[in-house]
């Protein structure tokens, strides 16, 4: 007779928060959990190891920066995800549900038992970018006044964000609008510069790589589109 696989679930906690009697309660519900005390380590485990399921301790994620909460949406649509909170009072984990309740009085328990054990488990793949040359204006203010307003073109494309041409890239870590003049929704894009490449200091093409912190529905089924297709859109 075959042995059914224990439900795998990861637990995003801090160390400060990861007391015991806390994790202890989590294992008693959940067979096989492995913690990790912040959101940039989630994601190189989850791209190695298959999991059914995330829990996320809710002062981890309120003192997350916004990057890292804007990185988590992804993950949240496609893995069964719980916020979870110790009450020291009563000694137990209180649980706070995304989206609908599995039924009355429904916590961590019934969240593995009925949520993750129907999920298939599974890892999380890199995105690779795609050749895509769009038309981008670039703005360091949701406003986009005309003498603010940087004219360029992207390189290639992702879900999770784009390379943009540039002589003299923007400061790593500054925010920036940016509007796709390919896209039909014109909703300026947030996004935040993750690294950048300057001109003359070593072979290549200068600019800034950039992560969009927050896409429109429309504007992500145009990324979606274009990644699928794989074509260049636009080209200089």
């Amino acid at each position: 007779m075959k042995t059914e696989e224990p439900v795998r679930l990861v637990f995003v906690v801090e160390g400060r928060v990861a007391v015991a009697p806390y994790l202890d309660t989590v294992r008693s519900e959940v067979e096989d959990v492995t913690v990790v005390s912040s959101i940039g380590e989630l994601f190189p485990l989850m791209a190695r190891e298959a999991f059914n399921g995330i829990l996320l301790d809710v002062p981890t994620l309120v003192r997350a920066t916004s990057t890292e909460k804007a990185a988590l949406y992804d993950l949240i649509q496609v893995f069964p995800t719980l916020r979870v909170k110790w009450d020291s009072r009563s000694a137990t984990v209180r649980a706070l549900f995304y989206d609908r309740v599995p039924g009355p009085g429904a916590g961590l328990g019934s969240f593995v038992r009925q949520v993750c054990a129907c999920f298939v488990p599974r890892i999380i793949r890199r995105r690779d970018r795609v050749a895509a040359h769009l038309n981008v204006m670039v703005s360091e203010t949701p406003a986009f006044s005309p003498e603010e307003v940087t004219r360029t073109v992207s390189l290639n494309l992702s879900l999770d964000g784009c390379f943009l041409i540039a002589v003299d890239p923007w400061p790593q870590g500054a925010r920036l609008w940016l509007r796709m003049l390919e896209f039909d929704d014109q909703t300026p894009i947030a996004a935040e510069v993750r690294w950048r490449k300057p001109w003359g200091v070593s072979p290549g093409i200068a600019g800034a790589g950039v992560r969009f912190l927050e896409l429109t529905d429309e504007q992500r089924k145009c990324v979606v589109d274009l990644c699928e297709q794989n074509r260049v859109v636009g080209g200089i």
